[in-house]
């Protein structure tokens, strides 16, 4: 009489873990299929930011070059268009290998600050008003304060190159499309505006050599042919 009520409860108990036992794999939770889920939403993130970041970049640039000084929205933001074009056709779909780029876009960077160097200490910042009718000065610590974390951030994007980081190469195309570049081109065509010397000038040429070989090398990035022979 005594056995009866617990040999019912055993047997029940039996029963249920026979039933649960008896389902199939498929139906039970899969620590496999939960780290693959996460994997999948991370990789996800990582594309969608590589796409957002470099356009609010992108954005958030433009407003400022405004904001800085009415000649930048001249030459500035049609380079970073440019530099915005350049990152998806490139960057963003293969990254260059940084053993073939840092090299040269460090040695840019280091011609910039000579280059920035003999600006200010030549009076780019005042004689700017030469070049346009109507054209303010720029403020000297502006100039300054400008100048300077644009190269904080430049310097930033190199890291993220080296590190493997896509977003940050909007950077590195901007830096590559309007310091070297643009100033390579942009400075003697000042200088004949002038009709003389214009602040910059000479720096500016060894950038007609760095410029188009830092340009060749980031677009690499989009031949995996050419990646792999480098």
């Amino acid at each position: 009489m005594l056995c009866g009520p617990t040999e019912e409860l055993n047997g029940s108990k039996g029963a249920a873990t026979k039933e649960f036992t008896s389902q199939p794999p498929e139906s039970l939770p899969s620590g496999k299929n939960n780290l693959q889920t996460i994997v999948s939403c991370t990789v996800n993130a990582a594309r969608l930011t590589d796409i957002v970041a470099p356009i609010a970049i992108a954005i958030g640039g433009t407003a400022i070059f405004f904001i800085v000084h009415p000649a930048q929205k001249y030459f500035f933001v049609p380079a970073m268009i440019v530099a915005l074009c350049c990152y998806f056709r490139t960057s963003y779909r293969q990254m260059p290998k940084p053993h073939r780029v840092l090299p040269v876009y460090l040695i840019a960077l280091a011609i910039q600050f000579l280059h920035f160097t003999e600006e200010y200490v030549y009076g780019f910042h005042y004689r700017v008003t030469e070049l346009m009718e109507g054209m303010p000065p720029f403020n000297a610590n502006m100039f300054v304060a400008f100048n300077m974390i644009a190269y904080c951030l430049f310097l930033l994007a190199g890291m993220g190159m080296y590190k493997g980081l896509k977003f940050p190469m909007i950077i590195v195309w901007f830096f590559t499309c309007a310091a070297t570049i643009g100033n390579g081109v942009l400075h003697p065509l000042l200088a004949l505006r002038v009709g003389g010397y214009f602040p910059g000038l000479f720096t500016s040429l060894a950038y007609l050599i760095v410029g188009p070989m830092l340009f060749l090398r980031l677009w690499e990035g989009s031949n995996p042919q050419t990646t792999e022979r480098g």
